[in-house]
């Protein structure tokens, strides 16, 4: 477990602006802060925490990665939404586990029958603020994805959403890469 450990990451706040950014082909405006992220297991990152102005969401985005990890590539398609949790100042995103298949990246989503399957590094950091997604969303909302589970983060904590996508996309990857070719 030492290995992938969620707290050796380093993140500074590097610029906060405002901007705008386009989420399923629709102009989103809002607060943009861009971290850089040292990793010692991965090497250096840095990502685009996106608060939009009209709805109470951050997205996360990777605008750069480590090129000699060419597997880091897909993931810099990938922008997790963090919606607001039904726990005051919470925001909630469920959690999934990046794999390769073939020689695209995917994910798989956990449920509460998956809690065993969570990674050391996920249960360990995010102790305490796993839950079921029934449990985090707003009162009313409903979706066929009731029993998965989520993760809860405090909305003023900015380096934990870049600490979860470390958590299940990352590590996941580095880990399959070094069991592979170790």
């Amino acid at each position: 477990m030492a290995k992938y450990d969620l707290t050796k990451i380093s993140i500074s706040l590097t610029d906060e602006h405002s901007g705008s950014w386009k989420v399923f082909g629709k102009i989103k405006t809002g607060k943009i802060k861009i971290y850089l992220v040292d990793d010692p297991l991965t090497g250096s990152w840095r990502f685009e925490l996106r608060e939009n102005d009209k709805a109470p969401q951050i997205e996360l985005a990777v605008i750069e990665y480590p090129k000699e990890r060419r597997y880091f590539a897909k993931l810099a398609s990938q922008r997790p939404l963090f919606n607001i949790s039904r726990l005051k100042s919470y925001m909630y995103n469920k959690i999934s586990e990046s794999y390769l298949d073939g020689t695209a990246t995917s994910r798989t989503y956990l449920s509460k029958d998956d809690r065993k399957l969570l990674p050391s590094w996920v249960k360990s950091y995010f102790k305490g603020k796993i839950r079921l997604y029934r449990n985090a969303v707003l009162k009313g909302e409903s979706s066929p994805s009731k029993n998965h589970l989520v993760v809860l983060i405090k909305r003023s904590n900015y380096e934990d959403f870049v600490r979860f996508f470390f958590a299940t996309r990352i590590y996941p990857l580095t880990k399959y890469y070094h069991d592979k070719f170790k």
